[in-house]
């Protein structure tokens, strides 16, 4: 793919410069089965079988590869099994 003559490599969930925003990660960690229990301006606190964790991205952030990489790490996923969620 190319954006202004640019190379983008595609990633599991694309926006238009080929990284994905926090609304789009939020909403594949729900679809898994995380819920959100309770919410304090951009922080979330999500469950999933009684493990509660932290998501504190504003919706329209985009989360680069460093941040998919913690987002996976903090909600027990690998890189690419949260990239095809």
């Amino acid at each position: 793919m190319s954006i202004r003559g640019y190379k983008v490599r595609q990633l599991g969930f694309v926006g238009e410069v080929g990284v994905p925003k926090a609304v789009q990660v939020l909403a594949a960690l729900k679809r898994d089965g995380w819920t959100q229990i309770r919410r304090h301006g951009s922080h979330r606190q999500l469950e999933k079988d009684g493990v509660t964790r932290t998501w504190a991205h504003h919706d329209g952030s985009d989360l680069g590869a460093a941040r998919m990489a913690q987002v996976a790490r903090t909600f027990g996923y690998t890189l690419d099994e949260l990239r095809r969620l």
